[in-house]
C-alpha cells in the first residue's frame, strides 16, 4: 500500500523596477449548467474588495474538470509603474510551496524510494533532536503533517545556511509540544523535509521539483528564488500599507537567510499543478491512492469561524476541511508583501488560485473570494463572504 503526507515566512530580495506591459488573458467557458457563471458579478465583488482592502494587484484562476474556465489579473503589479497584472504575472508563493514538497514525496513513495512511516533515524541519522527518544520515532509523515512537536524556535538566524546545516542544528532545539500530540507549524519541519528529498534523490530540492513536477506538467513559467523573479518582465512587486488603514507602498525585502524553498509562479501554471490533485490519472504523475492520502486528515488544527465550514485538520502539507459538505483542501502562503491561496475540491473537480501582491490582512479576503467563487461554480446559495472577511479584519 502506498503511504503518503502553517505559517512559513516569505521573503524577497531586490528592488522592483520598471515592468514590461503584457496582455491580459481572460478565459471563461460555458459548457453545462454547472458552468453558467456570472463573472461580471464576481469581478465587481473582487474590484470593490480590492479598493476597500487597498490591494494593488490580484490574479485569479479557476479550473473545473481539467479545463481552465477563468484566468484573469486585476489591478497593477507595482503601484509605481502601474503595469497591469494578468494571468501570466509571477508571484512569490510563500508557504504555498509546501505542497510541492509533499507531492515530490508522493513520487518517491510510488517508486519505492521512501516509506513515509519508516523512522528517519534508520536511513537519515543526521536528523536528530534534543529529545533522543523522539528522534528515534520521527518519520517523514510526521514532518509533512507538522506533528513533530517542533515550533517556531529557530536556529536559522545568522549567516545563510544550507538545508543540511539546519538539520544538524536541530539537535539543539527543544520541542514546543509533545510529539504527535497536536499540530505545530514549524519552518524546521519544512526545511528538514526538503533536506530529506536531497538526501534521497541526490539532487537539490529545486532540481528535484523541476525534474519530477514542473517539467512533466509543463509548468514552464515557474521558477525558483528571488533572482529569477527579478529577471522576469512580468512580475509583481511587494507592497505593504504605510499605516494600519493607509495606502499601499512598494518596499524592499530584507533577506532573513532562511533556506526553505522559494517558488515563483502564476495562476496558469498553478492550475496545471492542482489538476494532479483533482484528477491524478490525467497527468499520471502520482498514483490516485497516494494523492488521496495527502488530503486525508492527520492532525486536528482548529475549529471554524463559520458554521458552513467544518473543523480544519492538516494532511500532508495541506489544510483540510469540509465546506458546505464538499471536501476541501487549501493552503495559504503569506509573507511580508504578498499573500496567496491555493485550493481544490477533489470530488467536484474544482481548483482555485488567488495571488496577491500585498501582505498583512489580505489572506482572509482571499479566502472569502475563494468561497464566493466556489458558491458560484457549485451552485450553492450566496453568502456574503467578503463581509465575513471584513469582520475578521476588524477583530
Amino acid at each position: 500500500m502506498n503511504t503518503m503526507l502553517r505559517k512559513t515566512r516569505g521573503w524577497v530580495i531586490g528592488v522592483c523596477g520598471a515592468l514590461v506591459l503584457s496582455s491580459t488573458l481572460d478565459v471563461s467557458a460555458d459548457s453545462g449548467s454547472a458552468r453558467t457563471q456570472d463573472w461580471d458579478r464576481i469581478e465587481g465583488r473582487i474590484e470593490s474588495a480590492m479598493y476597500e482592502w487597498q490591494l494593488p494587484g490580484l490574479a485569479v484562476g479557476v479550473a473545473l474538470d481539467g479545463e481552465v474556465i477563468y484566468a484573469k489579473g486585476f489591478g497593477v503589479r507595482d503601484i509605481e509603474s502601474q503595469q497591469p497584472v494578468d494571468s501570466k504575472t509571477l508571484f512569490p508563493l510563500g508557504a504555498g510551496v509546501e505542497p510541492f514538497t509533499s507531492l515530490l514525496f508522493g513520487t518517491l513513495v510510488d517508486e519505492g524510494s521512501v516509506d513515509l512511516d519508516e523512522p528517519l533515524a534508520r536511513k537519515y541519522p543526521e536528523y536528530r533532536l534534543r529529545d533522543r527518544a523522539v528522534s528515534k520515532l520521527v518519520t517523514a509523515r510526521d514532518l509533512l503533517a507538522q506533528r513533530t512537536g517542533l515550533g517556531e524556535r529557530s536556529p536559522l538566524d545568522g549567516p545563510a545556511l544550507r538545508r543540511d546545516e539546519v538539520v544538524h542544528r536541530l539537535r539543539d532545539v527543544s520541542l514546543d509540544h509533545s510529539f504527535r500530540s497536536e499540530f505545530s507549524s514549524s519552518v524546521l519541519n519544512v526545511v528538514a523535509a526538503e533536506a530529506l528529498v536531497e538526501k534521497v534523490t541526490g539532487l537539490s530540492w529545486e532540481e528535484a521539483i523541476s525534474s519530477r513536477i514542473l517539467a512533466p506538467l509543463g509548468m514552464g513559467a515557474t521558477s525558483f528564488g528571488v533572482g529569477a523573479l527579478n529577471e522576469s518582465d512580468n512580475r509583481v512587486c511587494p507592497h505593504r500599507l504605510d499605516s494600519p488603514l493607509g495606502k499601499p507602498v512598494v518596499f524592499e525585502f530584507s533577506n532573513p537567510n532562511r533556506p526553505q524553498g522559494w517558488i515563483n509562479s502564476n495562476v496558469e501554471d498553478l492550475l496545471r499543478w492542482l489538476d494532479v490533485y483533482v484528477k491524478p490519472a490525467r497527468s499520471g504523475l502520482v498514483e490516485e491512492e497516494t494523492i488521496r492520502e495527502m488530503y486525508e486528515p492527520h492532525v486536528f488544527v482548529y475549529w471554524p469561524s463559520s458554521g458552513l465550514i467544518s473543523a480544519t485538520s492538516y494532511g500532508l502539507f495541506w489544510g483540510v476541511n469540509s465546506y458546505r459538505g464538499h471536501t476541501h483542501a487549501r493552503l495559504g502562503g503569506f509573507g511580508d508583501g504578498f499573500d496567496s491561496v491555493v485550493s481544490f475540491y477533489p470530488a467536484d473537480g474544482l481548483a482555485i488560485v488567488l495571488l496577491a501582491n500585498r501582505g498583512g490582512d489580505v489572506l482572509a479576503l482571499l479566502s472569502a473570494l475563494k468561497f464566493e467563487i466556489t458558491d458560484q461554480i457549485l451552485g450553492l446559495p450566496d453568502v456574503d463572504w467578503i463581509d465575513w472577511a471584513r469582520q475578521r479584519r476588524r477583530s
